[in-house]
């Protein structure tokens, strides 16, 4: 009887802790969520534009925003990441002015956030990869990589500090 009521208890915890990990799935977000980043590209000509990038939770922490902007050219980008239930992911949906949008799904590997998905534009769709890591020194990695042939292409590298 005893082992029976211990089994009943474990299982219990054990199934509630899974249920508040499934309600709290945003919570890899964290590291980001807060805080206002500004940085450049590295190894570009364009190093010297200026990325402002901004994480918050919204909607009672339901959700997750990105907001980006690269004020020069006048680039701005709103990410909404969500708990898909239906597909049992967290999901994005990319909103850019540049008469483009994205979606696709968030992987998380330890402390490295990768997006996969896709770009739509007039022109048809692109295929993304996107990572997103604080490093050893605070600064977040943001690396992009888009899809050519069977292979990967660096799209960008941009560090962002701390404002």
């Amino acid at each position: 009887m005893m082992k029976t009521i211990l089994l009943i208890l474990l299982g219990g915890l054990f199934s509630s802790s899974a249920c508040l990990a499934q309600n709290k799935p945003l919570e890899i977000f964290n590291q980001f969520t807060g805080k206002s980043w500004e940085g450049h590209y590295v190894d570009s000509e364009d190093s010297l534009l200026i990325h402002e990038l901004k994480w918050e939770f919204i909607l009672n922490s339901k959700g997750a925003k990105e907001t980006k902007s690269v004020p020069e050219v006048g680039f701005e980008m709103e990410t909404y990441f969500y708990y898909d239930w239906e597909k049992n992911q967290i999901s994005f949906l990319s909103l850019i002015n540049k008469e483009m949008n994205s979606n696709g799904k968030v992987v998380a590997e330890g402390p490295k956030i990768i997006l996969e998905g896709k770009t739509f534009y007039s022109g048809g769709s692109s295929e993304f990869k996107k990572t997103f890591e604080v490093n050893e020194d605070g600064k977040l990695i943001d690396e992009f990589y888009r899809k050519k042939g069977d292979g990967w292409i660096r799209g960008h590298l941009i560090e962002y500090f701390q404002n």
